[in-house]
């Protein structure tokens, strides 16, 4: 199965159908996407969509049926609930949980204490499900984090990169993406330095063999109008 997380970055309507191109091309079977404003119906020939507030998941309509799920009543909190969308794929004798995350975090709001607060209450609640739900199903987790523990600046949210991926460890989740040398683990490119950083990511059951497929940035940024100011991350499963 190959599974792919990217953030679309909020294209217009007809540049979908070039997105949708991609995701056909790559022969993606399961696309967390965020930043997604609006799905053309011709993706729903081949995919399931399950729609939350800025995430989408789409799943191959071959796979099996798909179901949108809550991951609790967790919180009384609209704006974390907003964070991720979830669905459940029942497959021969296994049960696929998979959760796209968007962190809407916006780093000029000046309100950076109370976003990484809610943030970090939304984490507790999926490292809450993983341990509940531990031997029962396969949970991928994937999305926009918009943070890396390599910020410059935005100290707390160093902090709760650091943190968030040593929790999910603990769970027996990683993001083989994190492992791979500086040149090849970003995700995004700041337009104003320069710099490169892994604001996306894709935690894996540590049980399921997984490879990286190699994204070519050429396919992203390189076009009249880019794809996407982020780059995807590609990873085939065996489950």
């Amino acid at each position: 199965m190959k599974i792919i997380t990217w953030n679309i970055h909020k294209v217009a309507y007809e540049k979908m159908k070039e997105i949708l191109e991609y995701l056909k091309n790559k022969n993606c079977d399961v696309c967390l996407l965020q930043e997604v404003y609006v799905i053309p119906a011709e993706f729903k020939k081949d995919f399931h969509v399950v729609r939350g507030e800025m995430n989408a998941i789409l799943v191959k309509k071959t796979i099996g049926n798909t179901e949108k799920i809550y991951l609790n009543n967790i919180s009384d909190n609209n704006a974390i609930n907003d964070y991720f969308v979830a669905c459940e794929v029942k497959v021969p004798g296994k049960s696929l949980v998979f959760i796209s995350v968007y962190n809407y975090f916006d780093e000029n709001n000046n309100k950076e204490s109370e976003d990484v607060k809610k943030f970090k209450e939304f984490l507790k609640i999926v490292y809450g499900y993983l341990e509940n739900n531990k031997g029962k199903k396969i949970i991928i987790i994937g999305g926009d984090f918009n943070m890396d523990e390599k910020f410059k600046t935005h100290k707390l949210w160093v902090k709760c990169s650091k943190e968030m991926i040593q929790e999910f460890s603990k769970l027996e989740h990683e993001d083989p993406l994190v492992e791979e040398p500086d040149e090849k683990r970003y995700t995004w490119i700041n337009p104003n330095s320069k710099d490169k950083y892994k604001l996306d990511y894709l935690f894996l059951p540590k049980q399921i063999k997984s490879k990286i497929e190699p994204v070519d940035e050429k396919e992203i940024f390189n076009q009249r109008q880019k794809l996407s100011d982020h780059l995807p991350i590609i990873a085939e499963i065996e489950i």
